[in-house]
């Protein structure tokens, strides 16, 4: 019975001793969660920042992919806006060469081109009646010598009215007519599309520096 008081205060010091030790466990593991919980913060934050950052790149290339297709859009649109005004001129320029004094000489010229392009011994050309009155047989033989002249082949060059030509067109076909130069304004404008073209951008990279 004498023992029961140091049994007792025995007791009471490992209770106290045990509960101070949970004590210094339970913030040990607090502390060790707030730390965790802090990495994590840290690590989120820094997640967040990254991705908002790869965000942000992304909506600037987006951008900057968006003003470029614009300006490339800008200056087609300005490109072909030239084009079409240019073919307008040159058009009107055609559709009034019967008046200009080169008249003659001009048409001499797309003959002898035809001619050295179909490579036929024998051409015939296709053209409107007012046309055909330019197309006299002096003009005729002045381009089988220019045709002689350039790549010394003897060719014969004859003309026949063809309702469906327009004024200045030339349409040259050998003997068999399968063989053909199409020397029409149109065609002509095809063919040198993209030379236009070409002369065109240079002008525009020009003014742009």
């Amino acid at each position: 019975m004498n023992d029961s008081p140091d049994l007792l205060s025995g007791i009471s010091g490992e209770a106290r001793k045990e509960a101070e030790q949970l004590k210094a466990e339970a913030q040990k593991n607090n502390a060790s969660k707030l730390a965790s919980v802090q990495v994590l913060k840290t690590r989120l934050i820094e997640e967040s920042r990254v991705k908002g950052e790869k965000q942000a790149a992304q909506i600037r290339k987006s951008g900057d992919s968006s003003l470029a297709v614009e300006l490339r859009r800008r200056a087609f649109k300005r490109e072909e806006r030239l084009n079409s005004q240019i073919l307008k001129d040159v058009r009107r320029q055609f559709s009034n060469l019967s008046e200009s004094p080169r008249y003659t000489e001009v048409l001499t010229g797309w003959i002898v081109e035809g001619a050295i392009g179909l490579g036929a011994d024998h051409i015939i050309i296709h053209a409107s009646a007012g046309t055909l009155a330019v197309l006299t047989a002096l003009v005729l033989k002045k381009a089988e010598q220019a045709v002689a002249d350039l790549i010394g082949k003897d060719v014969s060059i004859s003309c026949v009215k063809d309702e469906l030509m327009n004024e200045v067109d030339l349409l040259l076909k050998d003997q068999t007519g399968r063989l053909v130069y199409d020397n029409r304004v149109e065609a002509r404008l095809q063919r040198y599309d993209h030379h236009i073209r070409g002369i065109i951008a240079g002008e525009l990279l020009q003014d742009r520096n």
